[in-house]
């Protein structure tokens, strides 16, 4: 499920589902919730178990890991 939204710069939003960004991760579930959890990648919470994942932040993460190594 993605959903897009506009911002001030008429550019879209990706978002996506914890599943999603899994696989764009190519991680774990256990290794994307340590993610989550350290704030490395910031969430978009809905209520208590619903939450969704900027897709832009996801590739920031990857660039960003990705240089460091």
């Amino acid at each position: 499920m993605r959903k897009n939204t506009q911002v001030s710069t008429n550019q879209p939003i990706e978002w996506l589902r914890s599943k999603q960004a899994m696989e764009v991760l190519k991680v774990s579930r256990n290794k994307f919730h340590s993610l989550l959890k350290e704030g490395a990648i910031p969430v978009r919470r809905m209520n208590k178990r619903l939450f969704y994942i900027n897709r832009a932040d996801i590739d920031r993460y990857i660039q960003g890991y990705s240089q460091n190594q």
